[in-house]
């Protein structure tokens, strides 16, 4: 029996050697393999994003399996010379096109690529002006990223997705007329029967990059006329279908933001074409701004889209010359999208930014609430300059609000008690229901709150997640038709107490307090929308 164990561990010993000098050899030889890869994607889009992988001395180039995609030709454009070394018009096979390099030269390459109808002429370019950049030596390729990535990244990273700032970017502002019944039409036309908020986006990237036109006679015009030449807002954009940059960008953050997407206009700077590269006084702020583009608030990220990149169809001599779009700018990846565009005007959302200014609210713990419910028509003051944070609410006043949020578009009664269209409105949600000591005009208390918030959230079928909470310590002193409502919106980080592990459900309910849980109503609500 000892035989038999002192064997085994022989072989065990043996196997565990043999194990060793493998990996000893490998470890050995494995400089030699060159097996890493760089990817570049150019979009999150899964329908639209084409892939390119480098390893060794291969490019392989995955694009969508689309009938537009069928015949692809890489060209490299030498960014020393701008001498073009291209292949020839390949068939696409499995999606996928990979280009040998070691006949190449070293140096610096843009690759670019073309669609073709019939294999033999290009007709479309699908990654404009810059492309890829690459980097060959010694017949080995590498992704070279993009020298305006990290100081973008930077910017980029620090988007504020705040729910002030996703309803500040719902708004109408300059040139972006997005409550106008044209805009509003148009938006309806184009997202009709998408179920998906980023499905919405999408339809109106392609709607915009395919039927408006680029306007080249007013861009190399030296005498332009903003008004009768060229039109950069969304209205006058839509109207007469031709424009620039702006035009496109305007017009897409107009029927995003009708379509309760949160969006905004960039301002940067773009690369131009193949000679033109960035430098460090472009990416450190001195390249000043010749293009724009537009940001869509999507999930819970903002979402990078180029509706004039993508678009093909131009005017130009007196006359439209039509070319469907493409979507390699859509929802692009930000290193694939810092080839060519960098961020050079900061956003105009500032947290400043406040309709009215009350004399008791600078200090006070529930400011930015109180300045969110505000300047979006959810709360209003007391006709005094005076805005009372600490002082109680009705039980009328909260379902204004609770109909404030869900945009019922609810006036006052034009008979009767002020309240009476909200109360009716409340009644027919199921606000109230469970609620006991209903009268709108009574002072509300915390508990009753509880109640008709949680009737409100399910009501509006706002995704929401439970989560391990300490149960209040004064939950015996909550009415038992009170108990499960205030159990769930604790769970749901929507009520979090009075900071001493107390509900204190009998109290009154202020109105600081009532700010700062419609403002908590809000974000909810609309992250549910864009996430669905």
């Amino acid at each position: 029996m000892n035989g038999m164990k002192k064997n085994n561990i022989y072989r065990y010993q043996h196997a565990l050697c043999r194990i060793i000098a493998f990996l000893l050899c490998f470890s050995l030889i494995l400089p030699v393999w060159d097996v890493r890869a760089d990817t570049v994607e150019s979009s999150c889009c899964r329908d639209c994003s084409i892939l390119v992988e480098t390893q060794g001395n291969h490019i392989n180039v995955t694009v969508p399996q689309r009938p537009d995609f069928s015949y692809v030709r890489l060209g490299l454009l030498s960014g020393d010379t701008g001498i073009t070394e291209t292949g020839s018009m390949q068939k696409v096979v499995s999606g996928t096109v990979t280009l040998r390099t070691s006949a190449l030269r070293d140096g610096i390459y843009y690759l670019q690529l073309w669609k073709s109808s019939d294999g033999v002429i290009p007709t479309e370019i699908l990654t404009d002006r810059l492309g890829y950049v690459i980097r060959i030596a010694g017949g080995m390729a590498s992704l070279q990223k993009s020298a305006a990535y990290d100081a973008y990244h930077r910017y980029y990273s620090q988007k504020d997705q705040s729910v002030e700032a996703l309803y500040y970017y719902l708004k109408v502002s300059y040139l972006v007329q997005s409550e106008d019944s044209r805009i509003i039409s148009r938006a309806h036309q184009i997202t009709d029967g998408i179920d998906s908020a980023y499905g919405r986006a999408k339809a109106i990237h392609d709607w915009v990059a395919d039927n408006i036109y680029y306007d080249v006679d007013a861009e190399r015009s030296d005498n332009i006329m903003i008004g009768n030449n060229l039109f950069i807002d969304a209205v006058g954009t839509l109207n007469k279908q031709t424009s620039v940059c702006q035009g496109y960008a305007d017009l897409t953050v107009a029927l995003l933001r009708a379509s309760g997407i949160p969006a905004r206009t960039v301002i940067g700077y773009a690369l131009t074409g193949v000679d033109e590269e960035w430098d460090q006084e472009k990416v450190s702020g001195g390249a000043g701004q010749n293009h724009a583009w537009v940001e869509a608030y999507l999930g819970n990220r903002w979402v990078l889209m180029d509706p004039t990149w993508d678009s093909r169809s131009i005017y130009y001599k007196g006359s439209g010359i039509k070319a469907d779009c493409v979507d390699t700018y859509f929802d692009s990846t930000l290193d694939f999208f810092s080839y060519g565009h960098f961020q050079t005007v900061a956003d105009d959302f500032s947290t400043e930014v406040i309709r009215l200014l009350f004399a008791d609210i600078r200090d006070h713990w529930g400011y930015s609430s109180i300045r969110f419910a505000v300047n979006n028509e959810i709360m209003r003051g007391m006709g005094d300059a005076y805005f009372r944070p600490d002082g109680t609410t009705t039980q009328a006043m909260f379902m204004t609000m609770l109909s404030n949020c869900a945009g019922a578009g609810i006036q006052n009664a034009e008979s009767g008690p002020w309240y009476t269209t909200y109360a009716a409105w409340a009644q027919s949600e199921g606000i109230t229901d469970g609620m006991e000591g209903y009268d709108p005009e009574a002072l509300i208390t915390r508990e009753q709150m509880a109640v008709m918030l949680c009737n409100f959230v399910v009501r509006q079928q706002a995704s929401v997640e439970d989560h391990e909470t300490v149960p209040f310590s004064d939950m015996g002193e909550a009415s038992v038709w009170s108990r499960e409502a205030i159990r769930k919106l604790a769970s749901w980080n929507m009520i979090l107490g009075r900071g001493d592990g107390c509900f204190d459900p009998q109290a009154y309910f202020t109105r600081a307090e009532a700010a700062a849980i419609v403002t908590r109503a809000c974000d909810t609500l609309l992250r549910t929308y864009l996430n669905t």
